[in-house]
């Protein structure tokens, strides 16, 4: 699938209203409270690493930008869809945020606009495993250029262990559901994770795949959650 292609199936996704989500993904909560600061309070907070300035890659609706932005963590949130940035610019604006609005842009992780090292942390979540193999490996290789040397990023990818494949499924198939039509699902095995960070200076700390089953129907769904962090050999910055 062409770029142009993609971009107009997540532009018609956004506008059918696919993904309109409003709080932090839970998993996200998890990783920041873990390895950058934890809330104890309205307004204060126990700082356990730094990231003064964060980055959402394939932001959609800007939820983990707002997020952030509470934890006085500055942040930028990407995407290629021009409909999504458009509405979390809006939606910021309602929120009397308006600082936040020149910090959402039409952007691909293909060709990020950021200088090296800018980002202490990033998160991308359900956004690497809907583009082609070839399109999230360049990606991760900007990733790695812009986040600083020791910085940690957290990514959530789907794995093929569901009721339709086999666990090891590492296939791409175009999405014929309703829900995001003709966008791309790439599945990952733990070899395609390793074949994903490969050569990005970007080394693994935690990966953990969660499976969540439906008792009832028997049918079930995994997805990999891996927290990252920017080696500090051989800097390029």
């Amino acid at each position: 699938m062409g770029k142009d292609m993609l971009k107009n199936a997540w532009d018609t996704s956004y506008k059918h209203g696919d993904n309109f989500l409003f709080y932090p993904h839970e998993e996200i909560v998890r990783f920041v409270n873990t390895y950058i600061k934890k809330r104890i309070g309205v307004t204060e907070y126990k700082l356990i690493g730094e990231a003064r300035r964060a980055l959402d890659l394939g932001c959609g609706i800007g939820r983990h930008v707002w997020y952030f932005d509470e934890m006085n963590i500055e942040t930028y949130g990407i995407d290629i869809s021009k409909f999504a940035i458009e509405l979390a610019k809006k939606l910021v604006r309602q929120m009397r945020k308006e600082h936040l609005v020149k910090r959402f842009r039409v952007m691909s992780g293909t060709a990020m606009k950021f200088k090296n090292s800018f980002f202490d942390m990033i998160v991308s979540h359900g956004t690497l495993d809907s583009m082609p193999f070839v399109t999230a490996k360049k990606t991760m290789r900007e990733a790695g250029r812009v986040l600083n040397s020791g910085g940690y990023m957290y990514v959530d990818l789907i794995s093929g262990d569901e009721s339709r494949y086999t666990r090891e499924f590492n296939g791409e198939i175009i999405v014929k559901n309703n829900h995001e039509r003709n966008t791309v699902q790439s599945f990952f095995n733990y070899e395609k994770i390793r074949a994903l960070i490969e050569g990005t200076r970007l080394r693994p700390i935690s990966i953990k795949i969660k499976k969540d089953t439906d008792i009832l129907s028997g049918r079930f769904h995994s997805r990999w959650h891996c927290i990252l962090t920017k080696d500090s050999k051989n800097p390029v910055d």
